[in-house]
């Protein structure tokens, strides 16, 4: 894996058939995991969104890891339609699990979705969604998770309905002067984010 110097490393990581393409920092035991927003709307893993929070949990001494779902950028295979994405997260981390011992994740728009329906499965301390798209995808299952759940919305984002979201039992924040891009709000984000995690 590489000295604990605290640089992005590329690395490939084994999904199924699929080899996806990520960027890991070794640092401290805690690692964030961070998955991006939809890649037939342009997401990667270097979301400008993504990045902010990965600088952030940098700064504060985690590992971080994120990663292009299957057919985005180097990462092999096609679009899933969610499940094989949520597949590539669990892939990734079992992969950032063997450097940590604590891996927490942060999914923005899509990227809620897929981070916060593989939490269950992969042992996480905490987890945080990021603009939810409850115009595309149902965001009910949270309630069954049992970890802590965080989700932080704009209130001027037009794909996140909040009243969909209050019988979810996650812990909810809304920016009020947010969109769904976090247009010049992106510290502010990646700052609630990691406090949350600071305390679990």
């Amino acid at each position: 894996m590489g000295p604990l110097d605290g640089e992005e490393k590329g690395i490939t990581i084994e999904s199924g058939l699929e080899r996806l393409e990520g960027l890991l920092a070794e640092r401290g035991r805690s690692g964030l995991l961070a998955c991006h927003p939809h890649p037939l709307y342009g997401g990667d893993m270097h979301n400008e969104v993504i990045e902010r929070i990965v600088e952030e949990a940098g700064g504060r001494g985690y590992s971080t890891l994120r990663f292009n779902y299957r057919g985005v950028g180097a990462s092999t295979g096609s679009y899933s339609d969610g499940e094989g994405e949520i597949e590539d997260c669990i892939a990734a981390a079992a992969l950032l699990s063997r450097v940590v011992e604590r891996i927490y994740i942060a999914g923005y728009s899509f990227g809620s979705y897929v981070g916060l329906r593989a939490a269950s499965r992969v042992g996480t301390r905490a987890a945080v969604g990021i603009a939810p798209p409850t115009v595309a995808f149902d965001f009910n299952f949270i309630s069954m998770l049992r970890i802590p759940v965080a989700l932080i919305i704009g209130g001027r984002d037009d794909f996140s309905d909040v009243s969909l979201l209050k019988g979810t039992g996650a812990e909810i924040t809304v920016i009020e002067e947010a969109d769904h891009f976090w247009r010049d709000m992106k510290d502010l984000l990646a700052e609630k984010v990691l406090d949350f995690f600071d305390e679990h």
